[in-house]
């Protein structure tokens, strides 16, 4: 009798296997951008939507236009305080529409990876939407030979702002490469409609 095993299952076990025995550095290899998400441990609740949303295949290509991905990830410690700000249990929250939005809104369709400062640049994110895309910025760094600072300029819910969405961005925490684009790990998740 064969068995057939979900494709998301074979991902799982290929992750549990490769987890241990390498490490993500600058000068190791790059990997594609869902097992590079897999991989940091502040991005499990963010691992997890892209699995229920089936993005793993999409994440782990190079899209639909062959630009690959900029992912700007929330991490674990964002997505509790914004589950914890609407009332919803985890597997409620990663199943909801509200999740799916999050992923669009901060999933864009082209690498970004900046090398000089630079104004407002619109990503085109899967959200798509009046406003084409997700707003970020580049700004020099203060002290010399320090890395860029990246913030997105659009809204972002942040449960320990007063009033919950910042009105300017959010800093980028962590930039990681992955074979498929660009991965930023952020402290906030970027609003959408329906979060209170």
């Amino acid at each position: 009798m064969r068995i057939n095993i979900p494709q998301l299952v074979l991902w799982a076990l290929y992750a549990n296997l490769t987890r241990s025995s390498r490490a993500q550095s600058s000068n190791g290899p790059a990997y594609p951008m869902f097992q590079t998400v897999l991989d940091e441990p502040s991005l499990s609740l963010w691992s997890a939507a892209l699995q229920l949303h089936n993005l793993v295949s999409l994440t782990s290509g190079l899209g639909s236009n062959g630009l690959g991905f900029t992912m700007f990830a929330s991490d674990d410690a964002s997505i509790t305080r914004l589950m914890a700000s609407q009332g919803q249990e985890t597997s409620t929250f990663l199943q909801s529409s509200l999740c799916k939005q999050m992923l669009q809104q901060q999933i864009c369709t082209e690498i970004f990876v900046p090398g000089v400062a630079a104004p407002a640049v619109i990503l085109p994110n899967l959200a798509g939407g009046d406003q084409g895309g997700l707003r970020v910025e580049v700004t020099a760094a203060q002290v010399p030979g320090a890395p860029l600072t990246i913030r997105i300029l659009d809204p972002v819910y942040n449960a320990s702002i007063p009033g919950g969405a910042a009105k300017a961005g959010t800093a980028v925490l962590q930039q990681i490469p992955a074979a498929n684009g660009e991965l930023y790990i952020i402290s906030a998740v970027v609003r959408v409609p329906g979060i209170q």
